[in-house]
This record gives structure tokens, C-alpha cells and sequence, in this order.
């Protein structure tokens, strides 16, 4: 994420997205590193005290 900020003509802010595996990817990185948004779909729901950014957990809604 610290690279993908600084791509030149880049805002400085990271989003991440996944599903099912890459869901659970994008929330632990969430979690872990921080991001500016983050959309996991399937994710699990490990260390969501962790996520200071906002996450779209669309799996939550069925």
C-alpha cells in the first residue's frame, strides 16, 4: 500500500477490495497495515477491532 500511495500522480490514499479469499486479504490488511477504504466481501470476521478505516462487509447483509 506504502508504494501504491506514491505512485505518481496517485492521491496518497489506498483502497482495497476482495472476495472470498482476497476479502479476507483486504480485511486483515484492513486491520493489520490500515487503508483508507476497504470492501470485503466474505471475509470472515477476525480482528475487526483492529479496522479504523471505512469497510463495506456486504456479507453481513443476508
Amino acid at each position: 500500500m506504502e508504494f501504491a500511495a506514491t505512485i505518481p500522480g496517485a492521491s496518497g490514499k489506498t483502497g482495497l477490495v476482495g472476495y472470498c479469499l482476497g476479502g479476507l486479504m483486504a480485511y486483515l490488511v484492513s486491520a493489520r497495515r490500515g487503508a483508507n477504504a476497504a470492501v470485503a466481501y466474505y471475509p470472515g470476521m477476525a480482528e475487526a477491532h483492529n479496522i479504523q478505516c471505512p469497510l463495506d462487509d456486504s456479507s453481513r447483509r443476508r
